[in-house]
This record gives structure tokens, sequence and C-alpha cells, in this order.
């Protein structure tokens, strides 16, 4: 993981600044959030960084990927410039994208531009690799920006932000 140079108390304020969620608003929230016990992961490459939600079950499988293979979430994202087949295409510069309740199967689920960002919720993810076998998982909510001209690791914070506030003003309204 390319967190060298990463701040991630920047993140950490950033989820309890927007995520102290009122019992009587949880019901306006996706489901990880009811659940008993979740926790928050983020994952930063050279290209782009996940902050996810996951329950207990999905945060071993993700650290599992993380230390084998450099990749949490093996066969949800490539970068645009790899050809592969994949369900969704983001182009350089899309923003505020909201992915709600996909099952992708045997494909990558996501090829993104730069300077993208994007949320998943309750994403089914399907796919057999030659080294790793089959391989099946479910991301209950994810938080992606991808890095390049415009948006890098000094400043994905102010993207990560505006995107969760995007997500939240969805789910109240």
């Amino acid at each position: 993981m390319a967190n060298e140079n990463i701040n991630l108390d920047k993140i950490n304020e950033i989820i309890k600044r927007n995520f102290v969620i009122p019992k009587d608003k949880v019901e306006h929230y996706p489901p990880i959030f009811r659940k008993g016990g979740f926790t928050s992961a983020v994952f930063i490459s050279d290209y782009f960084m996940i902050l996810s939600f996951l329950d207990i079950e999905q945060e071993g499988l993700f650290a599992g990927y993380s230390e084998k293979i450099n990749n949490p979430f093996p066969g949800f994202i490539i970068l645009s410039k790899d050809r592969s087949p994949v369900a969704f295409k983001l182009e350089n510069n899309s923003r505020n994208n909201y992915f709600l309740k996909n099952k992708v199967d045997n494909l990558y689920s996501f090829s993104v531009g730069e300077d993208t960002t994007f949320i998943v919720q309750e994403h089914h993810q399907k796919i057999n690799f030659l080294e790793l076998g089959n391989i099946e998982y479910e991301i209950d909510l994810a938080y992606i920006v991808t890095f390049g001209d415009e948006i890098n690791k000094n400043n994905f914070h102010e993207y990560l932000e505006r995107l969760i506030i995007f997500s939240i003003s969805k789910w109240r309204s």
C-alpha cells in the first residue's frame, strides 16, 4: 500500500466530522451504519484512494487482499488505459457518480480516468482470476477518488469530503 506520505489523520477528521449520525436519522443512511459492527478502511495507491465502510467479515478480506496482492478489492477498479472489459467506464474529470446495488460477474467493475470521484453502495463483485481463483465479495459503501492533474495525494481530502457531503445530501433527500 502506498500510504507513506498520506495524512491519515485528515481522513479520520473528515469521517468524524461527517458521520456523526443521530439515532433518529440513521434510517436515512446506508444499511452498514445500522449494523452492529463495522469499520472504515483506507487504501491508497499511486492512482486512486478508496475509503470503505466494511463489516467485520469484509474487513478480514480487505486486509488479506491488501497484503496478498496490494489491492483490497480484486476486479473492482482498473485504470482507463488498461483496456480490459468492464461494467462501468468513468472518463477523466467525472465527478459525484453514485452506483447503488450493482452486481458484476466476471468483469472488472470500473475503468476510471483521472480526477474522478464516485461512490458505490451495496456493490457485489464476483470474478475469476487464474492466480487467485474465484473471488466474491460485497462492498457496503466506498468512496473512490482518482488522482490526476487536478486531484493528487496532497489535496484529495477536499474532494473526498465533497463526495461524502454529496452522498449524505442524497440520503437525506
